[in-house]
């Protein structure tokens, strides 16, 4: 049987609530930490529990008092907001059919639930979405803006700022409040549906990417030759070590926090990743020598600095630690790539 994806998302579709919810004075950090993410998010690159930042929005929801804040948070989600492999795909397609059929095939880039699909009638095209067993938990109209917004931000991009879907479906019951509905004056919104998504005139798959949305394309594909890496997140080591990176700045994150924030036991954690070789142990050895070798890759970075900031106490212990996996010591380390 295959293993289930940890269900995760790219914080950049986290920042925008979190920097609505600072605007209107919500303590993050403390409703952060109670919800199990990292105080320290701050990069769109990084990935969270998918998890932990629905347990954080319901809670945040609650405590604000903001009517309507799963839409007005991400109002103002821009196409530059997803990765840059999506990106490319998106913006060298040669029609807006080809785009969204590129969304739909490598939309887990973003979230590792996520599944989106396109079909068509004689007039019309839908593009539909469904959440794993995440969305399940509760807070399922996040979710589903968020959901919804990405496909309508796309066609955006070829069909000008302006263009409304006729429709836009829900499975979450939730009602849309007066200020998304005065955002979306022509959009009939239906609720309680088998999936998410968006209608809109099939005319419009046709389209071509304008010239400015290509550009767009061609320095994201610029940025991603640039930083590959060669690591999918399908290799299950490679996903958690993304996951768990973020929470370096608050200290070791012991293995219960791990298996909460992907939603799993202890157990089955740790059988997942003996299949891979690895123990927990060496797994967090790993997310620190990524961290600390970041850091010493960057001028004027001690030593020192670069143990305290991946969690080590005791700079020898992070010397031999970071030696098992490199090779020569961290100084020796710093001076060669600052000599590049």
């Amino acid at each position: 049987m295959a293993a289930q994806p940890v269900p995760i998302v790219r914080a950049a579709h986290l920042l925008p609530f979190l920097g609505f919810l600072r605007r209107v004075g919500t303590p993050l950090e403390r409703e952060l930490a109670r919800a199990k993410l990292p105080t320290s998010v701050s990069e769109p690159s990084q990935y969270v529990s998918k998890l932990a930042a629905l347990r954080f929005l319901i809670a945040a929801e609650a405590r604000s008092g903001v009517d309507d804040l799963a839409f007005r948070a991400i109002e103002d989600l821009a196409l530059s907001q997803l990765s840059d492999e999506l990106i490319a795909r998106i913006a060298t397609a040669p029609t807006l059919f080809a785009a969204l059929q590129a969304f739909a095939d490598f939309a887990r880039i973003e979230d590792a639930e996520i599944r989106y699909w396109l079909d068509g009638t004689s007039d019309t095209a839908r593009i539909h979405s469904r959440c794993g067993p995440s969305g399940e938990v509760g807070g399922l109209h996040f979710a589903e803006w968020l959901e919804n917004m990405v496909p309508i931000v796309i066609v955006r991009a070829f069909a000008g700022t302006q263009w409304q879907p006729p429709e836009m479906a829900f499975r979450s019951t939730v009602v849309p409040g007066v200020y998304p509905r005065a955002r979306f004056p022509c959009t009939r919104f239906q609720l309680g549906q088998p999936s998410a998504g968006i209608r809109l005139d099939r005319s419009l798959l046709a389209l071509r990417p304008p010239a400015s949305l290509r550009r767009v394309g061609e320095a994201a594909t610029r940025r991603m030759e640039a930083k590959e890496t060669g690591e999918s997140l399908t290799e299950f080591p490679v996903l958690l070590r993304k996951l768990l990176a973020p929470y370096l700045a608050d200290g070791y994150p012991r293995i219960e926090l791990a298996a909460e924030v992907i939603g799993t036991s202890v157990r089955s954690l740790q059988r997942r990743l003996s299949t891979t070789g690895l123990t927990y142990s060496d797994l967090i050895e790993h997310v620190r020598f990524d961290a600390a070798a970041r850091l010493l890759s960057e001028e004027g970075t001690k030593v020192i600095e670069a143990a305290y900031a991946v969690g080590y106490e005791d700079p020898s212990n992070f010397a031999r630690a970071f030696r098992r996996i490199a090779g020569v010591s961290p100084r020796e380390y710093r001076r060669l790539q600052q000599a590049r």
